[in-house]
């Protein structure tokens, strides 16, 4: 089954008939972003994230360790990110993000929500246990560059250069045993434009067309969803309400500085210098 069937995020499934009841559902996205380098994946996260949402009017929701404060809330998409920023670390170890993510993703969400008209409009309470689905930050797979593609996006950066260039990452897209279909999408962003390639689907490379210079401090980041982990009945609503899991897998690169002037000066005398020793 494509991803692209799936039940859209967050969304109300409406049968044909007039007289048929409305589905609802309800849906825990768990979301990361690791941070990789040339020499492959480091233990440092820039973020970790739990959505939670609805297929109707969201009332409450609360997460395994028992807290129902969701900072982001967008109609009946709600979420809760790992903090960052004055008097908070830029980036967490895996063993950080493992505990605050297991704490706040791994075991029972339970919530409160309505529905609007239809067949059987009324208030309901459901729960969803993520346990035998819940995969822990350390343990997903991420997608990585080649070094070719790293080099290339070093130098797009550093000499302003535009045009169409592909990307390539080391594994091909995948989907885990167990799951629905997988995508992937690879984008760049940063102080300068914006650039997001097209879904892929299968293979391993990414194309982007790059209209204009990108700026330093650029990021790149190729985000894999796996597809969806698992599914169940919710509770306490009869006529075809499903609970399902699934996560987002990002991998960020950052652009690598560019030397000053006086830099390369000193790095070339350097070369020269070791050159030197290495004769003598």
């Amino acid at each position: 089954m494509s991803l692209a069937r799936l039940p859209s995020l967050f969304a109300v499934a409406s049968l044909a008939t007039i007289a048929a009841p409305v589905v609802a559902d309800i849906r825990v996205t768990t979301s990361l972003t690791r941070l990789a380098t040339a020499a492959g994946l480091t233990d440092n996260y820039f973020r970790g994230q739990v959505g939670f949402g609805a297929g109707a009017t969201l009332l409450s929701a609360t997460r395994p360790n028992g807290q129902s404060d969701w900072p982001q809330q967008f109609g009946s998409a709600w979420s809760v990110r790992m903090p960052q920023g004055p008097g908070f670390p830029m980036y967490y170890t895996g063993a950080e993000i493992d505990s605050w993510m297991d704490s706040n993703a791994r075991g029972t969400f339970s919530a409160t929500w309505r529905i609007d008209g239809g067949t059987f409009p009324g208030t309901y309470q459901s729960s969803m246990d993520t346990t035998p689905y819940y995969v822990a930050p350390t343990a997903m797979r991420y997608l990585e560059l080649t070094q070719s593609s790293i080099a290339l996006f070093n130098d797009i950066v550093a000499n302003g250069r535009t045009g169409t260039f592909t990307f390539n990452t080391t594994q091909n897209v995948f989907t885990a045993p167990g799951h629905f279909s997988g995508a992937a999408n690879l984008s760049l962003t940063g102080p300068g434009p914006s650039v997001n390639s097209s879904t892929v689907t299968s293979g391993n490379a990414f194309t982007v067309n790059i209209a204009s210079a990108l700026s330093a401090g650029t990021r790149l980041t190729v985000q894999v969803t796996p597809g969806e982990v698992g599914s169940q009945e919710i509770t306490n609503y009869p006529f075809g309400g499903t609970a399902r899991y699934n996560y987002n897998a990002s991998t960020m690169y950052i652009a690598e500085p560019v030397p000053a002037p006086g830099a390369l000066a000193l790095l070339a005398l350097a070369g020269a210098a070791g050159g030197r020793r290495r004769r003598g």
